[in-house]
């Protein structure tokens, strides 16, 4: 439907995005034909941001840092999440969420694509 675009910029109080036509657009991308990953932040306000990202194999996202809580959603394909040197297999549709002040990594385990959505606390 839309891209999201209205959420970055705050004139619109509600929005759906097309989760399909932002996963093409990734995997159309210049970033995607040259980079590990590509990403999409479909909404972004001060307390929280939403993004889409396509990784390839063996790319990686982490947080060795954390002052966010966080929740991973697999879209497509498989990754490793590790929490505080515990793993778990993020596939299509699987969902996991690291609390503020846990370190985490994503590695994928082939071509996956996520949704991350990080809430400031």
């Amino acid at each position: 439907m839309t891209s999201g675009q209205q959420f970055a910029t705050g004139r619109a109080a509600a929005s759906a995005v097309d989760l399909g036509a932002v996963i093409s657009g990734l995997l159309a991308s210049p970033e995607w034909r040259t980079e590990e990953r590509s990403s999409c932040a479909i909404l972004h306000t001060p307390a929280m941001r939403v993004v889409v990202t396509a990784l390839r194999r063996g790319a990686s996202l982490h947080n060795d840092d954390p002052d966010e809580s966080v929740t991973v959603q697999g879209i497509r394909g498989e990754a490793l999440v590790s929490i505080n040197g515990d793993g778990a297999v993020l596939d299509e549709g699987a969902l996991v969420g690291m609390p503020s002040g846990v370190p985490w990594r994503l590695v994928a385990t082939t071509d996956a694509v996520v949704l991350l959505t990080v809430a400031r606390t």
